[in-house]
């Protein structure tokens, strides 16, 4: 959802605005009081932090808020504030931010120099040459910054000794995309010697003193992590492999579609492996197809209700009016009827299923095959990803492995706020889930943890031969 959102913001009100001065102290006022009225974790997060940490975060935003002038800096406080509740489902965006930003600086680099000087290293760190599509980039740090320099790009709006990455010393920091807009780099990670992850999108590979370790198994993991849409492989004559990388609700019909096409494979193989890393998100139904094949017994789903206020109620509306998609009539009927039922309780939570708190999955049909199922997943699955975990986990067939998730769950069901200058947008949520088992900031917890001895590219490997250890045991 949190992608719709975004590109409905974007196609509504880009603007190619150079300014970017602001009273950053109206903003925070702005986004407090929205955030404070309308966002359906609010309460639970504040009961959760304290009423005392929560005054002091407010003490301490104020006082910056009112000594910064330029929007960049704002948005980055105002981020800062938002945060403290929870890191998932929230947000703040300046949708106006300028292609050809006048924030790109120029950073020149001794190429040879430079290249003695990694050679002198002894560790393979971020500092080195990268590469990514057709741009070369030198990381170079800088005082307390790496600094991302562009060496050489097909791209005629990048020139040479541009700055398009800043990592500070916490590991986030900015990026300009391919058109110069700037964009919160929220974190960093070396997968391998030779392998940079910026974001949960972007993937460099090192190209001097590159160590050619492992660099098939580099291709493929990029391949299974970068991809748009599902992939399917037989790994071998006991194991199948499914990656699913969002469980958007675009992503439906191509789910469903190769869980039709290889659905009698996969239930003749032993084992799968459901490959879920990086998902975002998106609608539980999106998974629907992929329960039947993990499914043991019923599977029990905590409810959610909305807090209803006059800006959160018209999201229904916009979804009334087309604004995420076309309709029929009897889903027309159902929403005229949801908005009528929270237009009538103002300023309390609305449970649809009431009084129900829990739902119950049960499906008709147990397969044999496959006997275990192996999830993986890491750091920055969310959502709808964690929903999915949770119904698996309620199977006997099902083990976990990777990392904890990020936890980004309890409130859900994006909206957002645009401020009266049309300059900042708050992302905040409508929904909480019913069920005392929080899962915001904490995650959910795999059954194998895969810690740094295991490279990245080496967990499928690793899992397919637990799998298939174990298969040999019984």
């Amino acid at each position: 959802m949190k992608k719709q959102i975004l590109i409905l913001i974007l196609t509504l009100f880009f603007k190619n605005l150079f300014a970017q001065k602001c009273d950053c102290n109206s903003y925070y006022e702005w986004v407090k009081k929205t955030f404070e009225t309308n966002d359906a974790g609010f309460q639970d997060a504040l009961n959760k932090k304290g009423r005392d940490a929560y005054l002091l975060h407010n003490i301490l935003i104020k006082k910056q808020v009112q000594e910064i002038s330029d929007l960049h800096s704002c948005i980055k406080i105002l981020r800062k504030w938002v945060y403290f509740f929870r890191k998932g489902h929230v947000d703040v965006v300046n949708v106006n931010t300028p292609p050809n930003s006048p924030d790109v600086i120029v950073h020149e680099v001794n190429l040879k120099s430079f290249k003695k000087y990694l050679s002198n290293k002894k560790i393979h760190d971020v500092e080195g040459i990268w590469k990514y599509g057709d741009t070369e980039i030198i990381f170079k740090r800088v005082n307390n910054q790496l600094l991302g320099i562009v060496h050489k790009s097909n791209n005629s709006v990048w020139k040479k000794n541009e700055v398009q990455f800043i990592i500070n010393e916490d590991g986030k920091g900015d990026y300009f995309n391919w058109e110069k807009s700037k964009w919160h780099l929220k974190k960093h990670e070396l997968l391998s010697k030779d392998l940079l992850k910026i974001n949960s999108n972007i993937y460099l590979r090192r190209i001097f003193l590159h160590t050619k370790e492992n660099s098939k198994k580099i291709e493929q993991l990029i391949n299974r992590l970068d991809t748009n849409s599902p992939i399917s492989q037989k790994l071998s004559d006991n194991t199948f492999y499914l990656r699913i990388p969002s469980f958007n609700p675009n992503q439906k019909s191509k789910i469903d579609s190769i869980v039709f096409l290889h659905k009698d494979e996969i239930v003749s193989t032993k084992n799968l492996i459901i490959d879920i890393r990086a998902n975002d998100g998106g609608a539980d139904k999106t998974y629907e197809e992929l329960l039947p094949f993990i499914y043991t017994n019923p599977i029990r789903k905590a409810g959610f209700e909305f807090l209803s206020t006059e800006l959160n109620n018209q999201r229904t509306l916009d979804i009334i009016n087309g604004a995420f998609g076309k309709l029929n009539e009897e889903e027309i009927k159902e929403y005229k009827s949801r908005y009528k039922i929270l237009s009538e309780n103002l300023g309390k939570y609305v449970n649809f299923e009431k009084p129900k708190k829990v739902s119950t999955i049960i499906l008709d049909t147990i397969y044999q095959y496959p006997q275990n199922v192996a999830i993986l997943v890491d750091d920055e699955v969310v959502s709808s990803g964690e929903e999915f975990l949770l119904a698996s986990k309620q199977s006997n067939k099902v083990k976990i492995y990777g990392r904890p998730t990020m936890g980004a769950l309890d409130a859900s069901n994006q909206y957002y706020s645009l401020s009266s200058d049309k300059e900042v947008v708050l992302i905040y949520t409508l929904s909480r889930r019913i069920n005392n088992m929080p899962i915001d900031d904490i995650g959910i917890q795999p059954d194998f943890f895969l810690d740094n001895s295991i490279p990245r590219y080496d967990w499928i490997e690793y899992v397919v031969n637990k799998l298939e250890n174990l298969e040999e045991r019984k």
